[in-house]
């Protein structure tokens, strides 16, 4: 059995679909990604499999002498074919399945626990709440020599807490709660304006800042909150408060979940702020989008 240490922070069964052509095999499919470099935009070619997508030893638990690399290998055996599953019954435009809708929400709450950006928020907060309370108890100096060893520790303290919220449960039934009593709608993009994607897919628009702010690669679940998720090139879920006089008996499992085609002002607004909320790479199957997104 191969050990699969380089492991995926974005599920290579998601870029396919924004691959150049989705009909390649899936580890031969090429996708274009685009970052702004230390000279400017950069707009590259690359494989779905590319090692830009994996970081070493992500998800490994050495404490599990059983299988040190059982994360991985769950997301690659039982998460990830789901999406093929999602995707080809959204194509069809029909009133969706109760098991689709489970399965995009699934995909939901693992696309943002399992992203590097969560841990990189995560090792941020760590680090700043060890730094702070150690110069308020022993002064700014004494905190400044020992931001070293606050940075080893926060990496190891975000590597858990992301790798918790994979088993927790109570977790995984709040995002459920929170973004499955909201409305949802899947908008289509137009030929020629398709939307992209990043290495940190999806964001909110939140309507309370004292929560986070406004615009956000992290979903929030807040009753002012909507949350967009790109799932191909064709595409997005817009998940939204539901309007005055919904009857409260409508959730996710009972609503009607329409399709509609964006106009092309609000297909770029939906890229903007994918661009804004990214990690570092925009992700699509056209170079000249991409860079023209990246030049905007």
């Amino acid at each position: 059995m191969s050990v699969p240490v380089r492991q995926h922070y974005i599920p290579k069964s998601y870029l396919r679909h924004f691959a150049i052509n989705p009909k390649d095999n899936q580890l031969r499919s090429m996708i274009w990604h685009g970052w702004i470099g230390e000279y400017g935009p950069r707009t590259e070619k690359t494989s779905i499999n590319s090692d830009k997508f994996k970081i070493e030893h992500f998800y490994t638990v050495p404490s599990n002498e059983e299988d040190p690399y059982i994360i991985e290998r769950t997301f690659s055996a039982e998460l990830e074919p789901r999406y093929s599953q999602i995707i080809k019954e959204v194509q069809e435009e029909g009133n969706l399945s109760l098991e689709c809708r489970g399965n995009i929400m699934l995909w939901l709450f693992f696309s943002k626990y399992r992203n590097l950006r969560f841990r990189n928020h995560m090792e941020d907060l760590v680090k700043w709440y060890s730094h702070t309370v150690h110069a308020m108890q022993y002064g700014k100096d004494a905190a400044e020599a020992e931001r070293m060893k606050f940075e080893i520790e926060a990496k190891y303290i975000a590597k858990q807490i992301q790798v918790e919220h994979f088993a927790n449960e109570k977790l995984l039934e709040e995002f459920d709660r929170k973004l499955g009593s909201k409305e949802w709608r899947i908008w289509k993009s137009r030929k020629g304006n398709e939307f992209i994607t990043t290495d940190d897919p999806g964001f909110s628009i939140n309507m309370e800042p004292d929560d986070l702010q406004n615009l956000n690669g992290l979903f929030a679940g807040n009753a002012a909150a909507s949350n967009f998720f790109p799932l191909t090139p064709k595409y997005c879920v817009e998940i939204v408060p539901f309007r005055a006089g919904t009857p409260v008996s409508i959730n996710l499992r009972n609503q009607v979940i329409p399709f509609a085609i964006a106009s092309n002002t609000f297909i770029d607004f939906i890229n903007g702020c994918s661009i804004r909320t990214r990690n570092k790479y925009i992700i699509g199957s056209s170079k000249e989008k991409i860079q023209n997104l990246l030049q905007s």
